[in-house]
Formats: C-alpha cells, sequence, structure tokens
C-alpha cells in the first residue's frame, strides 16, 4: 500500500530540520570535562609484549578461570551482552562504552595493573586481526572464521566509509536512531556506523562474534574500543549528542528486565562484582569517564555547513512516501518497489547533493542554494539471510543491476551487514520484527543526474543480498520502504 504524509515543521521547528539535514555543527566539543586519567593506545603501535597486552592476556586467561555465574568470568560478561546489548537503534553507542567500561575495571582489579586501560584495534589502518590474537595457546586467541590474513573489507571499513560517518552532524545519523527502549521498544533504525563496519567486522571475523556472544572472543573488546573512538572523534570535531531527556535520562539500572523480561544480579558490574549503574548522560564525554585516546579522527572541512548557514530559513517540511512491501526475492535478484515522486523534489534533493558533494574540497567556496532538500531511505523488516555472513548493497534505478554491478557505479547508494547469527536481537535488529536500516540517498540522486540519468517521477531503490561467497543469496522483507524527503528554506 502506498503512503504520503507531508508535515509542515513550521518556522519554530526549522532548527531542528536544519539539524537534521547535517546543516549545524554544534560549537561544544562533548569530550570536555574531566582530566583523562587513562589512555587507550593503538594496539597495533604496542609491542608484544607490551604491559597492556601481557596484562590483558593474564586477566583474561583468570576470567576464564573463574565459575560461570561469579560476575566476573568471562562467560558471564558475555552472558551480559547476550541478555542487554542494544542494537538498531540510540541506545547501542551508550550501552556499550559502559559495558567496556566496567569491563576495564575489572581487569584492573583482576590482574593489579591499575593504570591498565584498554587498547583498540582501528581496522581502517590495520585491516587484519593484530598478530596477538593468533599466538598458539594464548587466552587472546579464539576459534574464527577469519585467519590471520583475513582483511576486513575496505567496502565496510575504508577512508572514505570513515570519513562519510564522521561527516554526518545530527546525533541519530551518526549513532543510530530514536527508539523507546533499549530492546522490546519501538522506533529504531541503524546509520552507517552501526550497520556497516560495526556490522561487518562482526561477520568478517566468524565464530562467536558473529553471534550476541561475541564478547567470548577478546578481540571484540578491542573492536568496540574503536567503534568508541570514532563517537569520541565525532564528539571532538564539534558535534552535539542528543539532549533528547528519551535518551539522556535513561538509566541502565542493576534491576533492569533483560530482553527475555528477567531480572537478573545486575546489568553492569564493578570492579570487585557488585552491581553498577550508569545514566546516558552521564556517558557523553569519555572524559568525566576518565579516559581519552591517543589518536582521534579528523574532521574534514565542509563548506556545505557554512552554506547551509547561510540561509533564512523560513519554514521547514518533511515528506514521507512509502510502500509496504511483503515479499521473498531469489538469489541474485534485487528486492525492489518503486516510489512515485515529483521532478521538482530529485532536482531539489540533487542540487543539495551536488553542493554536499563539492563541500568536501575545502579549496571550493561555499555555495548558496534557496533550499536544501535531502532525501532517506528506510528499508523496515528485512530479514536475516540464510547465510548470517551476508551483506547488502542498495542501488537506485539501475535496469542492468547484477551481483557483477560494482559499487563504483553511479546507481549505487551504500553498503551494509546483519549481526544476527544466534543470541538475542534488539529493537531494529530483531529476528521477529527484522532489521530497520537507512540510507543517505541525496548524493546518489546528484550522481545519477549529472551521469545523465536524471530521475524524473520514480524512485526505484534496490537492495541485493551478498552472501559471505560472494554469490547471491535470498532475501525477504516484512515491512516497507519509505523515502523520507527534508526541506528547509
Amino acid at each position: 500500500m502506498d503512503t504520503t504524509r507531508r508535515t509542515v515543521l513550521g518556522i519554530a521547528a526549522a532548527a531542528t530540520a536544519a539539524t537534521a539535514l547535517g546543516t549545524f555543527r554544534a560549537a561544544k566539543a562533548q569530550n570536555a570535562g574531566g582530566i583523562a586519567q587513562f589512555n587507550r593506545r593503538d594496539v597495533n603501535t604496542l609491542d608484544p609484549d607490551d604491559p597492556i597486552l601481557t596484562t590483558y592476556h593474564d586477566a583474561v586467561k583468570a576470567m576464564r578461570a573463574l565459575p560461570e555465574d561469579n560476575p566476573r568470568s568471562w562467560e558471564h560478561q558475555a552472558k551480559i551482552h547476550n541478555r542487554y546489548c542494544p542494537h538498531g537503534n540510540w541506545f547501542f553507542l551508550p550501552w556499550h562504552r559502559a559495558y567496556l567500561a566496567q569491563f576495564e575495571g575489572i581487569i584492573r582489579e583482576i590482574s593489579g595493573n591499575t593504570d591498565w586501560a584498554l587498547p583498540y584495534w582501528d581496522w581502517t589502518r590495520n585491516p587484519q586481526i593484530p598478530a596477538p590474537f593468533w599466538e598458539s595457546g594464548s587466552a587472546l586467541n579464539h576459534a574464527r572464521s577469519a585467519n590471520s590474513t583475513t582483511n576486513m573489507p575496505r567496502e565496510y571499513v575504508g577512508e572514505d566509509v570513515i570519513e562519510a560517518i564522521m561527516l554526518k552532524s545530527n546525533f541519530e545519523d551518526f549513532a543510530s536512531f530514536k527508539a523507546s527502549a533499549p530492546y522490546n521498544g519501538t522506533g529504531g533504525g541503524q546509520a552507517t556506523l552501526e550497520a556497516r563496519p560495526h556490522n561487518r567486522v562482526h561477520g568478517a571475523i566468524g565464530g562467536d562474534m558473529s553471534s550476541y556472544f561475541s564478547p567470548r572472543d577478546a578481540i571484540f573488546w578491542l573492536h568496540h574500543g574503536n567503534i568508541d573512538r570514532i563517537w569520541a572523534s565525532w564528539n571532538a570535531g564539534g558535534n552535539a549528542n542528543t539532549n533528547d531527556s528519551d535518551l539522556t535520562s535513561f538509566l541502565f539500572s542493576a534491576s533492569q528486565r533483560d530482553r527475555d523480561g528477567n531480572v537478573n544480579a545486575s546489568q553492569f558490574v564493578g570492579p570487585n562484582g557488585s552491581p553498577i549503574e550508569y545514566t546516558v548522560a552521564d556517558l557523553y564525554s569519555t572524559q568525566q569517564m576518565g579516559y581519552a585516546y591517543d589518536r582521534l579522527e579528523t574532521t574534514v572541512p565542509n563548506t556545505f555547513i557554512f552554506a547551509a548557514q547561510n540561509l533564512a530559513l523560513q519554514s521547514a517540511t518533511q515528506e514521507v512516501l512509502g510502500r509496504d512491501i511483503n515479499r521473498t526475492v531469489n538469489a541474485g535478484v534485487p528486492l525492489e518497489t518503486a516510489i512515485t515522486i515529483t521532478s521538482a523534489l530529485t532536482q531539489s534533493v540533487a542540487e543539495t547533493g551536488r553542493v554536499q558533494a563539492l563541500s568536501r574540497i575545502a579549496a571550493l567556496q561555499p555555495v548558496s542554494l534557496p533550499k536544501l532538500s535531502t532525501a532517506t531511505l528506510v528499508a523496515r523488516g528485512l530479514k536475516t539471510p540464510k547465510d548470517p555472513d551476508a551483506t547488502i548493497r542498495v542501488f537506485l534505478n539501475c535496469d542492468y543491476l547484477t551481483l557483477e554491478t560494482p559499487i563504483s557505479d553511479p546507481h549505487y547508494v551504500g553498503s551494509a551487514a546483519f549481526f544476527l547469527a544466534g543470541g538475542h536481537a534488539g529493537t531494529g535488529h530483531d529476528h521477529n520484527q527484522g532489521a530497520t536500516y537507512r540510507f543517505d540517498l541525496t548524493e546518489a540522486v546528484d550522481a545519477l543526474r549529472r551521469s545523465g540519468r536524471t530521475i524524473s517521477e520514480q524512485i526505484r531503490p534496490q537492495i541485493l543480498a551478498i552472501g559471505a561467497d560472494g554469490k547471491g543469496t535470498e532475501l525477504a522483507i516484512d515491512g516497507s520502504f519509505e523515502l523520507i524527503i527534508k526541506t528547509v528554506g
């Protein structure tokens, strides 16, 4: 069924809509506040016998030896993730920051190394799992589908992917989307940071890393350390976390029910194993939590922001064009539908896409537009393929689309991965309701225009599912495709 909704947000809401369009950056860098006691370092800068690695190895070994019901045991720590971790919504980043912090405290207590800080693995600079995690008999080694020469795929962790993530200026576009609860709630949807590098690294490593028991693999903690570092980098670049009290006031409590409705002894535990709690607002600053990273990602100068600031905003509108879909397609066949749109809207989106793309070239002067329009595809209810390591590629209006169509093709929009093999899932990422992904179509619409393939009256989003073997795999959806057009000016 087709649906169309047009919302006039009005002058009072124009600034909010502008932020959603990526037009304003906050002046405040949210890494401020407090003095960092601990320094998290890049694992690939450490010698094999560095105390950071030897401490980690010895502590993991000791945690493995603890009884499973001990809250500081290796298995219990994995159970915390399986019971409570949120995925596919805006609780994803703060929950995992709290999870890493309590784990760090346990390592310090068990090891006696009170200066220890969790290292991180920058898979963009060093796409292979670090050598210390392959040593025979080491507590850091673990059964994986990957091997010591497996590279994390550039399509998911490359410098261009990280740059695109860092260019987001709205919290939800960066961190995944608002939901009513960490799991078993409503709303949600995965943004690029979660859907692309986060999910794909899990799948590419395989073994327990492909499941919600992923913390059984010692590399898990370094993988999420890098996700957390990218968040810290984004804040340090002047981007503000949301001040929505539905998130900032949320308490990850000791008595919080898990996704199965059970109350366990605790959600997080302190160094001595006793329950601890975190409010999301208290997780916004790494400095406030007592740690910092040895290196942050740089913020790319973006003249689009300044061009947008020159707009005299008179009003803001949001138009949602949708179509319900319940369909299964065979391997190699794109899942697609057609959504009717006016030529004027596509032209406006393409113009915004042109300015947005050109703005990455710092030497260019800001370009003014009378208005800015962005287009976002929301795919709801995508079911996990039989191959849990399958990925998806999204294209627009490509009449010749096959598995061989490269991501350099102008019809290409983006990629995403699933993280659903075994265990549980969360709001916006659930075995029953399916996964929800969001893709920015703005620059793709412009790319098609520049290649002589201007979209006129129909946008046709197309999703191809690709198995771990590079071949097509069946894909099903029971949900909808929504096209969200936001306009300011």
